[in-house]
This record gives C-alpha cells, structure tokens and sequence, in this order.
C-alpha cells in the first residue's frame, strides 16, 4: 500500500530550460526550439515558491520508506535510548553504593590513624618538655659543639 504516491516508473519531466551562462560548448551552437527566460526572472520565480518546514520534509522522507524499515528504525532508536538510560543508572548506583561503603569502612580507620598520630605528638611534647634540651642530643642531634 503506498501512502497516495503514484509509484516511480523511470520517467522523468524535462529539465527546466535555463538560459546558458556563456561558454562555447556543442549545446550552445545549436539552435534552441524553447523560449527562454531571463536568468532574473527564472530566480524569481523560485523565490515565490513556498519552502518547505522541517517537519514536512521529514514526513516527506518518512513516506519514502516502507512501514518495517521504519519500524525497525524506530525500535533501533528507541532500544538505543532505553539503553543509555539503563546504563546511566546502573553506573549511578554502583557510584552510590562505592562511595558510601567506601565512607563506612574507610572513615572509621582515618579517624582513628588521626587520634592516634595526635596522641604521639601529645607525648612527643610532654617529652621534650621534662627533659628540656638533652632529649634533643639522646634523639641522634648533637648537642651544642665544644670548641
């Protein structure tokens, strides 16, 4: 069934006839059997034509494939999107699901490595302040110099 097109059998009308743009080819020797118009008047005449939306010239194109070819484009199409979507939020929730286990088992043991290297500092001052200047020496500094 086609869609009010008449099916296309190989004919074709004439070619328009456009006046020759100078240069000394075969065809234009010849004695010319159509009236011609003006390059300006055949430019105006297709100025008047009316163009054509997107939307029509799409439609166009739509009818000129059959209805499965369509339909499989369609479902192509339509597969493809369903895809990406499905991708996108599979890859958000293992996103999710990384980052929050991830937090609960890596945050504990970084808070702890925290209050514990605070802690040896903590003690690290209260020994250098009882012992005052030699626990610089008992560390592997050397003392003042003797001269």
């Amino acid at each position: 069934v086609m869609s009010g097109l008449a099916p296309f059998d190989g004919d074709r009308p004439p070619p328009p006839a456009y006046p020759l743009v100078g240069g000394s080819g075969a065809m234009s020797s010849e004695p010319q059997q159509q009236q011609q118009k003006p390059i300006e008047d055949v430019l105006d005449d297709e100025d008047e034509l009316e163009d054509e939306t997107v939307a029509e010239r799409i439609l166009a194109l739509a009818e000129m494939f059959p209805k499965p070819v369509r339909s499989a484009a369609s479902g192509l199409v339509s597969g493809s999107f369903q895809l990406t979507l499905w991708s996108f939020r599979q890859a958000s929730n293992l996103a999710w699901v990384a980052t929050t286990t991830g937090l609960i088992a890596l945050l504990p043991l970084i808070i702890e490595r925290e209050r514990v290297g605070v802690e040896e500092a903590e003690l690290e001052n209260e020994r250098k302040m009882m012992l005052g200047p030699a626990s610089a020496s008992a560390a592997g500094q050397p003392a003042f110099a003797h001269a």
